[in-house]
């Protein structure tokens, strides 16, 4: 007469929302400071990249913790490079000998006493030449990559700027590609004729 219908049995959704963990948060912060690929990450936890790219979209805070984790790892090298090429004083603390002396009633020392006292000094620690090639590389590339340049565009930039300086201009603001497209403007004479 009636027939039953079957029994469904419940079946847990599996996909990448229901993977998510809050502790991946940590976890996450933890390697993009240490430089993870987000298919290492992928790979750590055993779930494809794209689930990465979907856990990005549904929770904010995942994605906020990867940049965070980047823009850290990144400042903190880029503060690191940018100390060691340049020359600072630094004050460090180093260990002297004090002597101290007992004299008899005749002047003669009788017993030296030697004890250990510290000592802040201020000394100057050059910058690091490997350092500072790198960092001009990235920085200022036209000028100072390890890629051939064409002298004379160089030159011709060199004395646009000493040229611009001359006149009263700071040209500092510009990057090599701006100078270069003023010089090809002929900017150079503008500055020539109006500092004569």
């Amino acid at each position: 007469m009636f027939s039953r219908k079957p029994i469904q049995k419940f079946r847990r959704k599996t996909g990448p929302h229901s993977l998510f963990k809050e502790s991946y948060l940590e976890e996450a912060y933890k390697m993009a400071l240490l430089g993870f690929t987000e298919k290492m990450m992928a790979d750590w936890w055993g779930v494809k990249e794209n689930t990465l790219t979907f856990w990005k979209q549904k929770h904010l805070k995942f994605q906020e913790v990867l940049r965070k984790g980047r823009v850290v790892a990144d400042s903190e090298v880029a503060k690191s490079l940018y100390m060691n090429a340049v020359t600072r004083r630094e004050t460090v603390e180093e260990v002297h000998m004090r002597v101290i002396k007992e004299y008899d009633e005749k002047g003669k020392v009788v017993r030296e006493i030697k004890e250990p006292v510290l000592i802040k000094v201020e000394k100057e620690v050059k910058g690091d030449v490997a350092a500072q090639k790198m960092w001009l590389s990235i920085r200022q590339r036209a000028l100072w990559s390890e890629a051939p340049v064409k002298q004379d565009v160089t030159i011709n930039m060199l004395n646009l700027i000493q040229a611009a300086q001359e006149a009263g201009y700071d040209l500092a603001k510009y990057s090599t590609e701006e100078l270069l497209a003023l010089e090809k403007l002929g900017y150079k004479s503008l500055i020539n004729a109006k500092s004569n």
